[in-house]
């Protein structure tokens, strides 16, 4: 729905088609297009970059902002909409900085997490399970958002 800037509705459909090709006609098509299919058929998937692609499908989820605005629901369920939105998007930035953290510091597997520094092999962590390992990164990520220490290995 279209809704001009005094609030009266669009009816015209060119005018629509119009205002949707010049906006998010294009967020739309490149979060739509299959590119982890494309690319799985190009490139080996065994690749790191190939994953990265799937954040192009984040671009349907900024729409959240319009689509809780035009609901026709009371202002208290747009206000639990709202919140939900914001821990949802806090969860991902969570989840983006604790994948970026462990691939940097998976490379040279020197990073002791502080709380290992009292065990006998201290670099226990990297063979760990997986979900081990995205659980301590995670922590990690909270630990950095909260202001919490991430030290170099020889500050102990």
């Amino acid at each position: 729905m279209l809704v001009e800037d005094d609030g009266d509705e669009v009816t015209n459909l060119k005018d629509i088609a119009y205002h949707y090709l010049t906006g998010m006609f294009i967020i739309d098509l490149c979060a739509t297009i299959p590119i982890d299919q494309i690319l799985e058929a190009a490139i080996d998937s065994a690749n790191p970059l190939y994953e990265l692609f799937g954040i192009l499908k984040f671009g349907r989820i900024l729409r959240l902002n319009k689509i809780i605005q035009f609901l026709n629901v009371t202002e208290d369920a747009k206000a639990s909409l709202k919140l939900f939105k914001i821990i949802f998007f806090l969860t991902i930035y969570l989840h983006g900085y604790a994948c970026v953290w462990w691939l940097i510091v998976k490379k040279d597997q020197t990073w002791i997490p502080y709380m290992y520094t009292v065990y006998e092999d201290k670099y226990a962590i990297y063979q760990y399970s997986l979900t081990s390992q995205y659980t301590l990164a995670f922590h990690t990520s909270i630990q950095a958002l909260l202001g919490g220490d991430i030290g170099p290995v020889d500050f102990i």
